[in-house]
C-alpha cells in the first residue's frame, strides 16, 4: 500500500509540474515571428544566434548607463552647447562651455575652462529657466565634488523625493527601454516588449558596421505607419535604434525619438549618443545630441538642442 502511495504522490507531483511547465506563457510568444533578420543574421541565426536572448539582452543591459556613468569617474575634457528657440524658430538664448572633470581628493570636480551665456538663459537669482538647461545641469554638469559609485542600479523610491523619482523613472525610460516607467500616462507605453505594445511595432535585427567600423548587430524598433498619427496616443517610443558589437555585445550608440501629445502635458524629444572604446572594456558617450520640445501648462512652450562632446580622455 505505501509503495502504492508512494507512486500516485510522484505522479501528481510529476504532472502538476508538467501542467505548470507548459502553462508558463512564453514572454515573447508571438514576437519572435514579428522580428525582421537580414540575411547575415539569418545566417548567424544558423549557427547559434539566439534570437530570444538578444531581446533578454537588450532589456538587461547595463553598459549604456555605465558609459554615462563614467562621465563622472573618467577624467575628460568636454564641450557644451545649448540653444533655445521661439516658435518662429529664432534663436533666444544660449549657453556654451569647455570643461575639465578632474581628481578632487578620492572625488572628482568640473572645472571651467569657459563659459558663455545669453543675459536671459537664466532668471534673476540664477535659476535656469528652461527643463532641458536644468536636466543638462544634471547630467552633465553637476556642481560640487562628485562623488560617483560604479553601481549601475537604475531604480529609484519614492522617498528620495517625488522630483528625485521621475528624474530615476525617467533614466529607466532611457537607460533600459522596453521596461515599464512608473511616469503617470505613459508609462505602460514604455513597456516596448509588452504583450500590449509589441502589435504597435516593427522589429527588426540587421548587420552592420558602425560609423567607426566595428561590425554590429543593429536593433531597431519603429512605430507601424497605421499608427503614425499624433492623435493615435498609442505610443510614445516612435523609434529606437541599437547598436550591439559583434564581439562583447557592448552598446555602441543609440538613437531614439519619444512623443506623448497629452492633454495635460506633451513633448517630443530626438536622441542621438555615440560612445567611444576606452579600453579595459570601459566606454563614454563621446558625443550626445539632443533636440526636443516641452509643452507644460503655465509655462512657454520650450524649443531647444543641445550636444555635449568629449574631445580629450584621461583614463590612467
Amino acid at each position: 500500500m505505501k509503495n502504492i502511495r508512494f507512486k500516485i504522490m510522484w505522479l501528481w507531483i510529476i504532472c502538476h509540474l508538467t501542467f505548470t511547465v507548459s502553462a508558463q506563457k512564453d514572454p515573447y510568444e508571438g514576437l519572435m515571428e514579428a522580428i525582421w533578420l537580414d540575411s547575415m543574421t539569418i545566417t548567424a541565426k544558423k549557427m547559434g544566434f539566439d534570437v530570444n536572448n538578444f531581446i533578454e539582452m537588450v532589456r538587461e543591459d547595463t553598459s549604456f548607463y555605465q558609459a554615462f556613468k563614467n562621465l563622472r569617474l573618467i577624467p575628460h575634457n568636454a564641450n557644451h552647447k545649448q540653444e533655445f528657440f521661439n516658435e518662429k524658430g529664432k534663436l533666444i538664448d544660449y549657453y556654451s562651455a569647455k570643461t575639465q572633470l578632474l581628481p578632487s581628493g578620492s572625488c572628482k570636480e568640473i572645472k571651467f575652462i569657459t563659459k558663455e551665456k545669453s543675459t536671459t538663459y537664466s532668471k534673476k537669482n540664477g535659476e535656469r529657466k528652461y527643463l532641458t538647461a536644468k536636466l543638462y545641469e544634471r547630467v552633465f554638469l553637476p556642481s560640487g565634488k562628485i562623488c560617483a559609485s560604479t553601481n549601475t542600479e537604475t531604480t529609484n523610491k519614492k522617498n528620495e523625493g517625488i522630483i528625485d523619482y521621475y528624474y530615476g523613472e525617467l533614466k529607466r525610460f532611457i537607460f533600459q527601454p522596453g521596461e515599464k516607467a512608473n511616469i503617470p500616462m505613459i508609462g505602460n507605453k514604455t513597456a516596448l516588449f509588452s504583450e500590449k505594445m509589441r502589435k504597435y511595432y516593427q522589429y527588426g535585427i540587421e548587420s552592420k558596421n558602425y560609423s567607426d567600423g566595428t561590425p554590429c548587430y543593429v536593433f531597431t524598433i519603429k512605430e507601424k505607419d497605421a499608427y503614425s498619427d499624433k492623435k493615435s496616443g498609442k505610443t510614445v517610443i516612435k523609434f529606437m535604434e541599437t547598436y550591439f558589437s559583434r564581439k562583447d555585445f557592448q552598446v555602441m550608440g543609440r538613437e531614439y525619438e519619444v512623443e506623448y501629445p497629452g492633454p495635460f502635458f506633451s513633448f517630443n524629444i530626438r536622441v542621438n549618443v555615440n560612445l567611444d572604446y576606452m579600453g579595459n572594456k570601459q566606454y563614454i558617450p563621446q558625443i550626445v545630441n539632443y533636440s526636443g520640445e516641452w509643452d507644460i501648462p503655465g509655462r512657454k512652450k520650450e524649443i531647444g538642442k543641445f550636444k555635449m562632446e568629449v574631445t580629450s580622455t584621461n583614463s590612467n
